[in-house]
This record gives C-alpha cells, structure tokens and sequence, in this order.
C-alpha cells in the first residue's frame, strides 16, 4: 500500500465523521426550531471544549434553566455546539452573570437545551470541510491505485519482452 493511498483512507474516514456529526447536527437544527422556550439565567462562563483550550479569550456562558420543577445547567450555544467565535462572543458580551436569557430545550430530552435554536452558518462550513476531506481523500485513493496498477503494467511489460 502506497502512502498516498494511506493518506486518502485517513482523510476520508476524518471526512465521513465529519460529515456525519454534522449532518446529524443539521437534522437536529431543523428539528430545534420546534422546541420549548423557557426562562434561564446565566450563571457563569468558562472555557470549556476543546477548541476553546485553543482560544483563551473565546468563552460561552453557563446557564441554568428550569422545566417542570428541574432544574438544568448547559453551556451549549447552538445545536452543533459552537463554543467560540464572534457570533458567541458578540452575542453574550454583555451578559452578565445572573442576567435573564431564553432558553430552548428539546421537549423529548429537557437535559438538551441551547441559547440559538436552528441552523448555523458555521455547521454547514464544518459539513463542507468533511466533504472537502472526502474528496481530497478518495483523490489521493484513486491517485495511489493508478499508480500501483502503472507500476504492476511496467513490471509485467519488462518482464515480458525480451532481451537483446
């Protein structure tokens, strides 16, 4: 197995998760939108995430939100769970910690709740990035696979023909 062929498996497997987390997080953006609205209040902010390790000054608020005497806490923005970026920071810049915030929560799951209910922009460019991945990668398949077959056709052909 040629390295490129290596290559295109690893970034077709990383294309196919990618793809497949968030096509899950589109289905549950659209369902979002039929959601519940409650009452909660911020209760603090931290960096949490794995992308937000990365960005010190990226924070999500903390919340706390009440259905049918529970009482919930979740950091989740949207349905794909975006933690940084400037749609984040602008939108809770100036919340502070007790403030009021609308809550949407998954009547099916009340534990599943987010501050922006729907579909991001940011979900489908993460969609986009894995289907980039899957085609650099099933490239780099193709690619490896010619070059394996014209190796074997000139080994076939060297050996075949005869020597002067």
């Amino acid at each position: 197995m040629q390295a490129s062929q290596i290559a295109g498996i690893a970034f077709s497997l990383v294309g196919v998760h990618l793809i497949q987390h968030f096509g899950r997080a589109l289905s549950r953006g659209r369902s979002s939108h039929g959601w519940r609205r409650t009452d909660g209040y911020i209760v603090g902010r931290g960096a949490v995430g794995t992308l937000q390790r990365l960005e010190a000054s990226a924070t999500v608020p903390t919340y706390t939100y009440s259905v049918h005497g529970v009482e919930y806490t979740s950091d989740r923005y949207d349905i794909a769970g975006s933690e940084t970026g400037s749609g984040v920071e602008e939108a809770f810049a100036e919340h502070a910690v007790g403030q009021r915030v609308t809550v949407w929560y998954d009547p099916a799951d009340p534990g599943r709740a987010v501050l922006v209910p729907g579909m991001q922009s940011s979900t489908y460019q993460r969609m986009l990035t894995g289907v980039a991945l899957l085609v650099v990668g099933v490239s780099f398949l193709v690619a490896g696979s010619l070059a394996v077959e014209r190796e074997a056709t000139r080994h076939v052909t060297t050996t075949i023909s005869p020597r002067p």
